[in-house]
């Protein structure tokens, strides 16, 4: 029976979400659209975690698909609700937030914060690397930057529900009218004192945070069935990455510099319908293919060093929207990465960017995902079906993890000489 309905506007999110439940053993099951049917449900499921794709949309729409989302899952039972946000608070926070805390006439305990990855809040304000989130990379993001800090304006950005911030150490006021509780933590003790409080309270039913809250709510809601790691070891990698964040060009030239292949799509192989039927793009396939065919990991990637400038002139020149531009570009990563499951070589795919993963599996009809384990924190492997094919797949978001992640992913993967070879470069 479903003791927790997770609700994740995107999937990687939904994904580094959900394992945090299996890892303490309990049955998880991600869905990956808010429109399933309870007949599809594991009846031995005890976390349904579901991917709402509203990362990119319009507030309003945001607001509909969550208010109905959890309306059929209450009808269905689900008592416990947990709504994942972005830990850099990107997306519709106000609106998604705010559906939550009408579709169940509850106010939401929102512990935003996530240590680890020095994602910490303060007197209400949420910092990265010691700065506040809108003055950090995620404030200069050129689709969805953060505008504000405090997360109070956020919120209130989209929507006049009323926000209480409670400082470290100071108890939460019971309010008559459902409102949103945000809490400060800088540490994961933090998290884990403020669980335990909020659980003695009996306020653990309508809950909300990133993955920083997930990690330690079996541990408060007594849960303690840790599973053991498991995972294939494979002779290679096949990296795919759609994100074209800071850290994420970071991480991939520290993996170029140690050997792996990296090949960077330009404008047209990006966004050309028809690049692929061209000589030109023949010529890429089979380069491609060759590529791939070696031991050693490939990464294919969309960053250049006029990535955006790009983008933006082709999106003035189509007469498109610049999601238009995005979506194209996560098509085409899905295109080759289809093309590459032709080649039947049994290596580990690595999908950095949660649209990039979306479009995959989407274009691929995959409904179930299993999560399996996280590689190294926050990096996260599951299982998926394609057609009469088991594939493992390795899934990270952009702004996630240290420039070496790769490096750490494929020591943890590739099995025996290129593991070792691989563990000699991080030492």
């Amino acid at each position: 029976m479903v003791e927790l309905a997770v609700i994740a506007d995107d999937f990687t999110g939904a994904l580094d979400t959900g394992i945090k439940f299996a890892k303490a053993g309990m049955k998880t099951q991600v869905m990956l659209h808010s429109d399933f049917h309870f007949s599809e449900v594991n009846s031995a499921c005890e976390v349904l975690v579901i991917d709402t794709e509203t990362r990119h949309l319009k507030p309003e729409s945001a607001y509909q698909i969550v208010y109905t989302l959890v309306k059929r899952c209450r009808a269905g039972h689900i008592s416990r609700f947990y709504k994942k946000t972005d830990s850099a608070l990107r997306g519709c926070i106000g609106k998604e937030l705010t559906a939550l805390c009408d579709a169940l006439g509850e106010s939401v305990e929102f512990i935003p914060a996530l240590p680890e990855e020095n994602r910490i809040t303060e007197n209400g304000i949420q910092y990265v690397n010691q700065v506040p989130v809108a003055q950090s990379i995620f404030g200069k993001d050129p689709f969805e930057p953060v505008r504000h800090s405090r997360i109070a304006d956020i919120i209130h950005e989209e929507s006049e529900i009323e926000v209480v911030s409670i400082k470290r150490m100071e108890q939460a006021e019971d309010l008559d009218t459902h409102c949103i509780r945000v809490y400060d933590a800088s540490t994961e003790q933090d998290i884990l004192d403020r669980g335990i409080a909020l659980r003695k309270k009996g306020c653990l039913r309508v809950m909300a945070g990133c993955s920083g809250f997930a990690a330690y709510l079996p541990e408060i809601l007594g849960v303690s069935r840790e599973r053991e790691k498991q995972l294939c070891k494979t002779r290679s990698l096949f990296i795919l990455c759609g994100s074209v964040n800071k850290i994420t060009e970071k991480q991939l030239i520290c993996a170029q510099k140690q050997g792996f292949q990296r090949i960077c799509l330009n404008i047209r192989q990006k966004l050309q319908p028809d690049y692929f039927e061209s000589e030109e793009g023949k010529e890429f396939l089979r380069f491609f293919k060759k590529s791939c065919r070696r031991k050693r990991p490939v990464i294919l990637d969309v960053i250049s060093e006029n990535a955006i400038e790009e983008a933006l002139y082709f999106a003035g020149k189509s007469k498109i929207h610049l999601e238009e531009v995005r979506s194209r570009i996560a098509k085409r990563l899905g295109e080759l990465v289809n093309y590459w499951l032709t080649f039947d070589l049994k290596d580990t795919l690595v999908i950095t960017g949660g649209d990039t993963v979306y479009a995959f599996l989407s274009g691929n009809n995959c409904s179930e995902i299993e999560p399996v384990c996280e590689v190294i924190p926050g990096v996260v492997l599951f299982h998926v079906k394609i057609g009469e094919r088991k594939l493992q797949v390795i899934s990270k978001s952009g702004g996630f993890g240290n420039e070496q992640v790769f490096l750490e992913v494929a020591k943890e993967i590739l099995i025996h000489k290129e593991a070792h070879d691989i563990e000699e470069k991080l030492s």
